[in-house]
């Protein structure tokens, strides 16, 4: 796994990723924090996916890693 190739824990670890199902999820799956950067500002109904922070684009990043 890349992670351990860098000695970084899940825990340090976050992940970027614009699909809900493949990134979002499968990074909370082995425990790495996820940020679903979300384009066009699509509203989560009915998912059972909860990203740990939300942006619309890679500038807004910076203002949310403090949070995750």
């Amino acid at each position: 796994m890349a992670l351990k190739q860098l000695s970084v824990t899940s825990e340090g670890a976050v992940l970027v990723g614009d699909n809900l199902e493949r990134d979002i999820k499968g990074a909370q799956n082995v425990g790495i924090k996820a940020v679903w950067i979300n384009r066009n500002r699509l509203v989560i109904e009915g998912q059972n996916i909860v990203p740990d922070a939300q942006i619309t684009s890679l500038n807004e990043l910076f203002g949310v890693l403090n949070f995750v």
